[in-house]
């Protein structure tokens, strides 16, 4: 397979640029639809769990459009950054992953069984 070329190459760190640009104002605007009205979507479990899913999204957008526009303009990127980087996208990606895992696992529990984790919780104890 041939080797992409730099005007290729460009094009790809342009749509990744305005992909992650686009999932910020997503995330941003969830983000600040949770915290504005607080008082009343915050007060179910389910929806705390969504607020942590959108908070890993942002984050992850954030810094994969960062990287997105450094190597776009040619940045120099030092060995340190790149091992921060690394570490920080997979830590937002894990996170992503157990808020879904456990967004799943709570909705299943309300839709199948009738209560949420935390009432199952205060039963026990």
């Amino acid at each position: 397979m041939p080797a992409l070329t730099d005007d290729q190459k460009q094009s790809i760190y342009i749509v990744a640029t305005i992909s992650c640009f686009l999932s910020l104002l997503g995330t941003s605007f969830v983000i600040f639809s949770f915290i504005r009205l607080r008082k009343i979507v915050l007060a179910s479990f389910i929806n705390h769990l969504a607020l942590c899913l959108a908070v890993c999204d942002f984050w992850s957008a954030l810094w994969y459009g960062i990287v997105a526009i450094m190597h776009a303009t040619n940045t120099p990127v030092p060995a340190s950054f790149c091992v921060f980087q690394g570490w920080f996208q997979e830590f937002t990606y894990t996170g992503a992953n157990y808020w879904t895992l456990t967004f799943a696992v709570e909705t299943f529990l309300q839709v199948v069984k009738g209560k949420s984790v935390r009432e199952k919780i205060k039963v026990i104890h």
